[in-house]
């Protein structure tokens, strides 16, 4: 009888070899009739646990040689996995399991003081490894074939979860695993012939959505368990709950193409409708963008003016964010640093970066505007220095140091900050409105950049942020180059008629309110004197000739997802890693809401453009074709590769189109996010079986 399952397959290698090395790393190794004994003892008390077919039971384990019983022991029990990192935070490990809401937890009682205090029922793994070595100690001496139990009927070949379209485990999808893809046995099988073919598994992870070279899941380690290659993992993982910055090792490297992120940003202009209904536009935003996996979403600082006057204080709304959203990066943009006490500030954001389980950042600004600092009127002139100490002071805090103060009886006392912070490192941006200087500030720093494209286009901006990664390089920061985010107006939508009809008069209204903007913009069309000065007519027709220019250059996201892909490529071309899409800037609140989910098609359009490889390039032995070209010249087994219009239809020859794949092999579907599994799984138009689907992969190119 065939095998239909990954334990099946497991379980036939280990009778045939059951002395063959399974897995060894360092001084330790267990051959497969050992990891059979512990993975049937592992799934023995997993169904004691209440472990049936399509029970989702979370792994968290330090140690890459208990994965292999743990993983088998699971799919055994008829269950599915979800492997969870031990070395990430700890308030983001319990954010995880509160989102995946798994049956059941196989850990170690070492990595009992991560977890989170209110758990499912757990299986402390020890207790079935040493369950698993008494059994072992009962058999002859010299034996080496698996014990009874570890047999294919064991491992489930005739429990109701052995069929090949049970679900076998839930992987992290995105950039920053914002959605967890179901997977079936026959999936997993799918992979494992996929790798066993020479052109290895690089299509069927386009298939499934999945990033080429990351096994998140333990993938490869169970198609080497199967096919007898064995596997000698890494060491353990320290568990200390260290994280890169959010903008250090995925930047820039090598000159290599890198997606571009999405963010949402917000400055509402206060006079532009009620209160309540901007706060509405940040609230479903930033629940729209955390659904749809963009990057992060940031608040400003700005006091005493109708401009920005919606956001005194960044990190009170960032807590609402933070209670809101899931998988969102909250960040300010900006904190006016020589406005506060560092020691405040750190505090505060301390606590938004627990409510949201490690997920805050903050970008600091010197401050720009001389009425703000009624706050601290000492702080104006020296603001620039003020704004540099904070910021080491700030991160020192956050990383657990105390710091001696005077308190009000005039001793010295000294203060660390609570809560501690979910992140070791408190990811950190510097304000730059176009000055060089602060650009290489920020790179000496070791901190990202946030900018925008009003009075610098896309062109000057290059050269400023190869400034900013030379300071970066130069004071030894690492890993990566830096993080630069550049902030723009977008309103993006089907019909460019009708985005300029929504977009021209509030657009315009919003510039008027901010003398910094009007003079950019009246800068860039060759206006020298104060713009303050002009007759409400002269006013009315500047802003109409800057209207236009900043939008025919391209300097914000306003138009068409096929009219914004310029601009999206000079940015990208500059070296920028994130875009920050300013959405509150006067159109209505309900129209904006509804402009969303077209701004999240170009989003998806920037992240996974592909095109056809030049044929010098293939035939010099360049290299590998992009991931949508991987799928038109070799589907994966179970799949079929279409190439669709905006209407679904079958595009002609040489024509552009987006890339769909059908067939029996795709996943199921992403845990507990029905949406997001309506919107990318779609009901196949033209095949004759029940229930047939199509995935739409986001990615487009040419036959």
């Amino acid at each position: 009888m065939p095998e239909r399952t990954v334990h099946q397959l497991f379980a036939a290698r280990a009778a045939a070899a059951p002395g063959a090395v399974a897995v060894a790393g360092g001084d330790r190794e267990a051959s497969y009739a050992e990891v059979a004994r512990r993975a049937a003892a592992a799934a023995g008390r997993l169904r004691a646990l209440g472990v049936r077919p399509e029970t989702l039971v979370a792994v968290v384990l330090d140690d890459p040689l208990d994965l292999p019983a743990a993983l088998l022991g699971i799919l055994a029990a008829g269950g599915a996995y979800l492997l969870l990192d031990p070395a990430v935070p700890p308030g983001r490990l319990a954010q995880q399991l509160a989102a995946c809401r798994p049956a059941v937890v196989v850990t170690r009682r070492a990595l009992a003081r991560r977890l989170p205090p209110r758990l499912p029922p757990v299986l402390w793994l020890e207790e079935a490894l040493d369950e698993a070595a008494t059994a072992a100690a009962g058999n002859p001496a010299g034996s080496t074939s698996p014990p009874a139990t570890a047999g294919p009927s064991e491992a489930g070949a005739e429990s109701p979860g052995a069929a090949s379209g049970g679900l076998a485990c839930a992987l992290p999808v995105g950039a920053r695993g914002e959605a967890m893809l179901l997977l079936t046995h026959g999936n997993l099988l799918d992979f494992f012939a996929a790798m066993d073919a020479a052109g290895g598994a690089g299509a069927w992870r386009e298939a499934m959505g999945l990033a080429d070279g990351v096994d998140a899941g333990g993938l490869e380690m169970l198609w080497r368990l199967c096919r007898d290659c064995g596997v000698t993992p890494g060491g353990k993982r320290d568990g200390s709950g260290t994280e890169p910055p959010a903008f250090g090792p995925r930047a820039v490297a090598g000159g290599q193409e890198r997606d571009l992120d999405f963010s949402l940003f917000y400055f509402g202009n206060y006079a532009a409708g009620r209160a309540a209904d901007h706060y509405r536009l940040v609230l479903e935003g930033a629940r729209f963008a955390d659904r749809q996996g963009f990057r992060a979403i940031w608040t400003p600082e700005r006091h005493f003016h109708e401009f920005g006057g919606l956001f005194p204080n960044p990190a009170v709304l960032a807590a609402a964010i933070a209670v809101a959203t899931e998988r969102l990066q909250i960040r300010a943009g900006s904190v006016v640093l020589p406005l506060h006490d560092p020691l405040r500030v750190a505090e505060e954001w301390s606590l938004v970066d627990n409510l949201s389980g490690g997920r805050a950042g903050v970008s600091f600004a010197s401050g720009w505007h001389a009425n703000d600092f009624v706050l601290r009127p000492g702080a104006y002139a020296e603001r620039h220095a003020i704004m540099r100490q904070g910021i080491d002071t700030v991160r020192r805090l956050w990383r657990g140091e105390a710091l001696r103060l005077p308190g009000g009886a005039g001793n010295e006392v000294e203060v660390r900050i609570y809560p501690r912070p979910v992140q070791t490192e408190l990811p950190i941006w510097v304000t730059a409105a176009g000055s060089p200087e602060t650009f290489r500030l920020a790179g000496e720093l070791g901190a990202g950049v946030l900018t925008h494209l009003l009075g610098q286009d896309a062109a000057e901006i290059a050269g400023k942020i190869a400034a900013y990664r030379g300071a970066w390089r130069e004071a030894g920061h690492g890993p990566g180059a830096g993080w630069v985010t550049v902030m723009l107006h977008a309103y993006v939508a089907p019909d460019l008629a009708a985005v300029h009809a929504a977009v021209r008069a509030p657009l315009s209204a919003y510039l008027k309110t901010s003398f910094g903007l009007l003079s950019s913009l009246a800068a860039s069309v060759g206006l020298e004197s104060d713009p303050r000065q002009l007759a409400a007519a002269e006013l009315d027709q500047l802003v109409a000739r800057a209207y236009d220019r900043y939008v025919a250059a391209g300097a914000g996201l306003i138009g068409t997802p096929e009219t914004c892909a310029a601009t999206l490529e000079r940015l990208r071309a500059a070296g920028v890693d994130e875009v920050a899409c300013l959405i509150d800037f006067g159109v209505a609140t309900d129209q904006v809401l509804a402009s969303l989910p077209h701004l999240d098609e170009l989003r998806r359009r920037a992240r996974r453009v592909a095109g056809p490889v030049p044929a010098a390039t293939a035939a010099a032995g360049g290299s590998r074709p992009a991931g949508a070209d991987l799928l038109l010249e070799r589907a994966p087994a179970g799949t079929e590769v279409h190439l669709l219009d905006g209407a679904m239809h079958p595009v002609p020859e040489g024509e552009r189109g987006e890339v769909y794949v059908g067939g029996a092999g795709l996943a199921r579907g992403y845990l507990g996010r029905p949406d997001l599994t309506a919107a990318r799984f779609l009901p196949d138009p033209w095949s004759p079986r029940p229930g047939a689907r199509l995935y739409r992969t986001g990615a487009l190119a040419r036959r």
